[in-house]
């Protein structure tokens, strides 16, 4: 008998022993699938800030249109890849959220029935009623959300709802499964994947279009009104049409905030111009931290390239500024780099004058009036295989003009066209001797000529032997000058 009841007893310490060891696999399994989902989670918010756009006239950035689930909900859509679902293969739940309320076309549906609106314009969702008439929970709105992606909680079949997400120890938070928050570019709090802050945007004559790609372009006042709505930290303008056509800004007032909003941007901007010209209000243009200009011919406004920051020019541009005195103002600590061609026209009476730094590679500069590139209160030029001027329109006074330049360096294979009066470098003040020990005219380089001749032993109580060699000290001392700013060997054609 006693027997049996050890036998009982044995059996039961192994089955309660089991049991245990049962229930502590599969809290394990569930912790493994719990982080699993998180990762899928992860994954899928990466899908969703790849596909992330701006849209013109917009603010900030815009996530793509959910698919529909076959449960009936808004899922991820269909072309970012498989990782769309929970291990237990249940669906997220896409809620993607707009920066403004917008002209509703659509809906976005939770599985719990409920839904909100939104408005979907080629492929994105540019406006929503969650985050407008239907707010966050107000722990949610330092997000900034771009989209919500929910998945359902180990063994549930049913994700919780859209509206359901809020805010637990400074984390996103949602009951009944798992949320990832993307946000916008800027400062995110908690857990939020950040969006990219840049923009791409085409655009035509006759705009009309979403600005995505060429066949489907928008205005420029759109890609204006994006820049200053947005705010990106780099945004690129392409033109789009027949070469040689010309595409306008029509508001005038919009274009003034533009132009005010680039002086003080720490941006990039970049304007691909097709071979196509912009025409745009007469007046002064800052340029933000970094402008690039390509194959374009711009006219009417004057650009200014401030301290700190810069203007490329590349592949062919055309300035025509509305206004007249110089065509293009570079202050000092500002940078100009030409690779190709800048013409300076329209009603500009000179060239490009320079406070700051101008190089040259590979390119030129070539203006209206008096010269083409002149040099003032510390301008430095730095040429290779650089050319100034034009030789079938030739300046009035010369082609490089100094007055109180910092250095001039150039190599040999860069030019300096003669103007009508044969000069190709002067200076506009005698007290810049840049120049002043180089020869000029055609066939001349501006390197600095050789040494002033001794006059040999003088006696310095003669008058007229004093006056020679005090001339003698005082030429060898501006062309030790001169040695220290001109490092250039120009060719004068």
């Amino acid at each position: 008998m006693l027997q049996i009841l050890l036998a009982f007893l044995a059996i039961s310490i192994v089955s309660v022993t089991g049991y245990g060891l049962m229930e502590q696999l599969s809290l394990q399994q569930i912790m493994l699938d719990q982080r699993e989902n998180a990762r899928r989670l992860d994954v899928a918010a990466e899908a969703i800030q790849g596909r992330l756009v701006t849209m013109p006239g917009g603010v900030g950035v815009f996530a793509p249109s959910p698919a529909t689930a076959n449960t009936g909900w808004s899922a991820m859509p269909s072309n970012l890849g498989g990782i769309n679902a929970t291990v237990d293969g249940v669906p997220f739940v896409y809620c993607p959220i707009a920066p403004v309320g917008g002209s509703p076309n659509g809906l976005v549906k939770s599985p719990d029935g409920t839904s909100y609106a939104v408005q979907i314009r080629a492929g994105v969702v540019v406006g929503s009623e969650l985050g407008h008439a239907k707010p966050f929970n107000p722990g949610i709105v330092a997000y900034k959300p771009v989209a919500f992606i929910i998945a359902a909680a180990r063994g549930s079949n049913t994700p919780p709802s859209c509206g359901s997400v809020n805010e637990r120890n400074g984390r996103p938070f949602v009951p009944g499964g798992l949320v990832k928050i993307v946000s916008q570019a800027g400062d995110v709090q908690g857990a939020g994947t950040v969006a990219s802050s840049s923009s791409e945007i085409y655009v035509s004559a006759e705009g009309g279009g979403n600005g995505r790609m060429a066949g489907d372009a928008a205005s420029i006042d759109d890609a204006l009104q994006q820049w200053v709505n947005g705010k990106p930290a780099s945004m690129t303008i392409h033109l789009v049409g027949t070469a040689g056509s010309s595409i306008t800004v029509v508001n005038a007032s919009l274009w003034k905030t533009f132009a005010d909003s680039l002086r003080a941007s720490s941006s990039r901007l970049s304007i691909d111009g097709g071979n196509l010209t912009l025409v745009a209000p007469a007046s002064q243009v800052g340029v933000p931290s970094s402008l690039s200009l390509s194959g374009v011919n711009i006219v009417g406004p004057t650009f200014v390239v401030e301290q700190g920051h810069e203007l490329n020019v590349q592949n062919g541009v055309v300035l025509q500024p509305g206004a007249g005195g110089s065509g293009l103002f570079v202050q000092q600590g500002g940078r100009l780099n030409v690779t190709g061609v800048l013409r300076i026209g329209g009603s500009a009476q000179n060239g490009v004058e320079s406070a700051g730094d101008v190089t040259i590679t590979n390119g030129g500069i070539a203006g209206p009036g008096n010269w083409s590139l002149g040099l003032t209160n510390g301008g430095r030029l730095l040429a290779s295989s650089g050319m100034i001027g034009d030789t079938s329109n030739r300046n009035a006074m010369t082609g490089l003009a100094v007055a109180g330049t910092w250095s001039v360096t150039s190599d040999v294979n860069s030019r300096v066209a003669a103007s009508s009066n044969g000069s190709c470098w002067a200076a506009t003040d005698n007290a810049d001797v840049t120049f002043a020990w180089s020869g000029n005219g055609p066939g001349s380089t501006s390197s600095v000529n050789a040494p002033p001749i001794s006059p040999g032993a003088v006696d310095l109580t003669v008058p007229s032997e004093m006056a020679e060699y005090e001339l003698y000290r005082d030429n060898v001392n501006r062309r030790q000058r001169a040695l220290q700013t001109n490092h250039s060997n120009f060719q004068c054609i």
